[in-house]
């Protein structure tokens, strides 16, 4: 558990996508924190824009290393919805209940491949990110890093890349 924490703490430098603190559990959720697979359905079916939807785990390195932990990738869901972004850790996977680490604006540009994200509140509010996105299927690739850096141009986070992080994703669909 503590190198669990240690890598998360080392994650939240950006504080926006699958690297995330873990939050105290919460005895039971607010009601806007809760995803359940009904809305899960359902935004992933809206035609809002490009990236909408429920988004699960696969794969995000930061400074050239992976630092999705099993744990994590059970546990957090990113939800895409009419550019709001938000980032949850579900208490109870199963049940699809879960708390909201963070908010954000997102400003895509389809034709550029894209994206800007100007967190509202969590650990990194105020804060801004711009980075490049590549949705093929059911699998969406991000690349991003603080705006005051270059934006990244490949979906690569080596070591000597500043708080770039490198992510994949796979559309929830749920069970019928």
């Amino acid at each position: 558990m503590k190198k669990l924490l240690l890598l998360l703490s080392l994650c939240t430098l950006a504080g926006y996508g699958c690297g995330q603190a873990l939050p105290a559990p919460a005895k039971t959720p607010a009601v806007d924190a809760t995803v359940t697979p009904a809305k899960a359905e359902a935004t992933a079916k809206a035609p809002a824009g490009v990236l909408d939807g429920v988004w699960l785990p696969e794969k995000c390195e930061y400074q050239g290393k992976d630092e999705l932990e099993p744990k994590l990738k059970e546990a957090l869901r990113l939800s895409i919805e009419k550019g709001e972004h938000k980032l949850y850790f579900l208490t109870d996977p199963a049940k699809m209940i879960g708390q909201r680490l963070s908010t954000a604006v997102l400003t895509v540009d389809e034709k550029k491949g894209t994206f800007e994200l100007a967190m509202n509140d969590g650990q990194r509010k105020g804060e801004k990110v711009h980075g490049i996105f590549e949705i093929t299927g059911d699998t969406l690739k991000l690349c991003y890093g603080p705006s005051t850096e270059d934006r990244p141009t490949t979906f690569a986070a080596k070591a000597e890349q500043k708080g770039v992080f490198n992510e994949v994703w796979t559309r929830f669909h749920s069970k019928k």
